[in-house]
């Protein structure tokens, strides 16, 4: 794994900074997502496939931040939304959820911001659930702060979501 190799070369070079007395940066090797927000800050790592200018990341962000849980990540071409993520991420990657493109859905599990190619059934019915509770929490949050019409647009794709599973 990319990240594996990374920590080990970073344990390396700590070890040889230590034995020759000099003071090593450990937080330089730390590999973190590489893209922010540009109105929250938070950061997270896009889905391999995207090479949007414009990426919004609508969910929780951790003290850190970075982008964990739930939520929705809107990748934009020409002004407009192009793809969506809905779903959950952990630490910024994408863990599971349902990409949504004009050609239809990519779900399941997520490794390196890439669907995970030894999917389950169970993990695709999963990824869509996940996809629904995150749909419904941006229709709530629309909700609360007086947009009904996207408020409702979340709701729908919440239920489509669910419908999926049917």
């Amino acid at each position: 794994m990319k990240h594996a190799r990374l920590s080990l070369r970073c344990l390396r070079l700590a070890i040889v900074g230590i034995a020759s007395s000099i003071v090593f940066p450990l937080g330089a090797c730390a590999a973190g997502p590489s893209q922010a927000d540009a109105h929250s800050g938070c950061r997270f790592e896009p889905p391999a496939s995207w090479n949007f200018t414009v990426i919004r990341w609508s969910g929780p962000c951790s003290a850190d931040g970075v982008a964990d849980g739930r939520g929705v990540l809107r990748g934009y071409a020409d002004g407009r939304v192009a793809e969506t993520f809905f779903g959950e991420l952990r630490r910024g990657y994408l863990s599971i959820g349902v990409i949504e493109t004009e050609s239809g859905y990519i779900a399941g599990k997520f490794v390196e911001g890439r669907l995970f190619q030894d999917q389950e059934r169970r993990d695709v019915i999963a990824a869509f659930e996940i996809a629904a509770k995150a749909a419904q929490q941006m229709s709530e949050m629309y909700w609360r702060n007086g947009n009904t019409t996207s408020s409702g647009y979340y709701a729908r794709k919440a239920r489509g979501f669910r419908e999926q599973m049917d």
